[in-house]
């Protein structure tokens, strides 16, 4: 019966002594990942910040291109629209045109 007694004792301070380990453990984990978090939350608030400049730079580039391109733009040779948009247009010059051809043919 005592060797029953002392081998209890010994399973209860094995267990004790593992679960003391396992705590330990622990606790070195947790601050483990503490301290990574910390450096990823700093990288983070870099990277952020480095996100926002980076963002404004490109807002003012836009608007300094746009500007130049207005600068640079050549001007456009104007367009003249097609027949259809100036009724009448061809029909006047063809008859003018028409006139004065039977006018010089003659008899």
């Amino acid at each position: 019966m005592t060797f029953e007694a002392v081998d209890r004792d010994w399973s209860g301070e094995a267990a004790h002594d593992l679960a003391e380990r396992r705590w330990f453990a622990l606790i070195s984990a947790v601050q483990a990942m503490q301290a990574e978090c910390a450096v990823l939350l700093e990288a983070a608030q870099l990277a952020d910040s480095a996100w926002r400049r980076a963002c404004a730079q490109l807002a003012e580039f836009e608007t300094l291109r746009d500007a130049l391109e207005e600068q640079t733009k050549p001007p456009q040779p104007l367009k003249f629209g097609a027949k259809r948009e100036f009724p009448g247009a061809r029909t006047h010059w063809t008859a003018a045109t028409s006139a004065r051809s039977a006018e010089t043919a003659g008899p």
